[in-house]
């Protein structure tokens, strides 16, 4: 059995938690392949103290500082050992139940299978050594392919252990693509290192959804969803953010390896 460690912040109902356990709970019963023993559950009532208290947390571990996970509920990370799980409350009650469940499970998977600081601890990939970038945006950029990467382990991991309808709501969700996306591509492309970063980073729900293409009920469904995600860019850059998730066609079981794998096309289909 899994020990979790409820922490909250702000007015946060019993029932709120029990129902979120319950799926939590759930979640580690139906997949047995972990050594996961503490997880530590931080549930914050609204999204700006979520957003405060994750953004100290990156100043004191000396971390990239990002915004990327603003727009999503939940979030993790195993800094200081010990796998956690962030939820907020306010963004939770926006969105279908069944795009929770997905997304709660989502981070239940990656304590699964990036709980521990290895998987946070990058080094560059060859393939971005090469590259004539100055290294803050080298290390930008790996940030955001590990992110990638380890969403598509989590989706993978949670198809083969029969998780298929939540996973497919929580990817549709975040496949469409919004009013913020195309204003972030209007000024991105603009400029090559804020277009390159742009690109990689919006590959992650793509490689998030990948696993599921493979399905004979729902592939389909998620196909269409990746292609409506990308109607807003130019043909070609389209055709190559194809050719980049393509690339999870090759990924093994370790993480820093496929790190290594999608960092090699990055820079074949975005900065060549």
């Amino acid at each position: 059995m899994v020990k979790i460690n409820v922490l909250k912040f702000g007015e946060v109902k019993e029932e709120t938690i029990k129902k979120i356990l319950e799926i939590i709970g759930d979640t580690y019963n139906q997949i047995r392949q972990f050594k996961t023993e503490i997880v530590d559950l931080y549930i914050f009532e609204k999204s700006s103290t979520m957003n405060l208290f994750m953004v100290e947390e990156k100043r004191k571990l000396g971390i990239l500082t990002s915004n990327f996970e603003e727009s999503y509920f939940a979030t993790h990370d195993a800094w200081y050992g010990i796998p956690r799980i962030f939820l907020c409350l306010e963004k939770i009650k926006e969105k279908p139940w069944m795009v929770v469940v997905g997304g709660l499970r989502h981070e239940v998977a990656h304590t699964i299978l990036h709980g521990s600081p290895e998987y946070y601890i990058l080094t560059l990939p060859q393939a971005f050594k090469k590259l004539n970038l100055p290294l803050k945006i080298l290390e930008n950029l790996t940030y955001l392919v590990s992110v990638a990467v380890k969403d598509y382990e989590v989706t993978r991991l949670l198809y083969n252990e029969g998780f298929v309808e939540d996973q497919v709501a929580y990817c549709k969700y975040f496949l469409k693509p919004t009013i913020e996306d195309l204003k972030d591509w209007e000024t991105a492309k603009l400029n090559p290192l804020t277009k390159i970063i742009f690109l990689t980073a919006y590959i992650k729900n793509l490689c998030c959804a990948t696993p599921l293409l493979k399905d004979k009920n729902f592939g389909l469904e998620i196909e269409k969803a990746i292609n409506e995600s990308l109607i807003f860019l130019p043909k070609e850059i389209a055709s190559k953010i194809f050719r980049v998730i393509k690339a999870t066609e090759k990924f093994g079981l370790d993480t820093h390896q496929n790190i290594e794998i999608l960092s090699v096309e990055i820079v074949k289909n975005f900065y060549s």
